[in-house]
């Protein structure tokens, strides 16, 4: 199998938009983690007793949070930032 010219340039274009790419992928591992961290370290926070009704509000926001920070590790391990040329 030879290469062409085209398949050249397109390789060479494919490195020099890595480095955005591998930023964007840091970040979403950085926010990731952190949502999932927020999430757990959230019901470390005493204070319940007083309106039980934070219990429910603490519980949607945990799971918010978990299943974003989920979402943004899933992205950034799989390279969810990448394109596809045509043509």
């Amino acid at each position: 199998m030879t290469a062409s010219a085209g398949d050249v340039a397109q390789g060479s274009a494919g490195t020099a938009n890595s480095v955005p790419n591998m930023i964007a992928r840091l970040m979403l591992a950085v926010i990731g983690s952190a949502f999932v961290c927020s999430a757990f370290g959230l019901w470390l926070i005493p204070g319940d007793g007083v309106f039980p009704e934070m219990s429910l509000i603490k519980m949607g926001l945990s799971l918010f949070m978990l299943i974003g920070g989920m979402c943004c590790l899933v992205c950034a391990k799989s390279g969810g930032g990448r394109t596809r040329q045509f043509g």
